[in-house]
């Protein structure tokens, strides 16, 4: 699987990885990275967390 990343404004590719033991440990390393600095995790995408999440306009008006 190829995915792409938008870094100021060149999108460069990952390279294959297995995404299996990869993904949970830097998955977990982010969450616990959020839970340290109490921040808010965003998922892309993500139509059950979207509703909940302030959105502009209305949220700065």
């Amino acid at each position: 699987m190829m995915e792409q990343i938008l870094l100021k404004g060149k999108p460069i590719r990952l390279a294959v990885l297995d995404y299996g033991l990869f993904e949970v440990h830097h998955g977990a390393r982010l969450m616990r990275l959020a839970q340290d600095r109490d921040a808010l995790v965003i998922f892309g995408h993500s139509p059950q967390q979207w509703p909940g999440l302030h959105q502009a306009p209305a949220w700065f008006t």
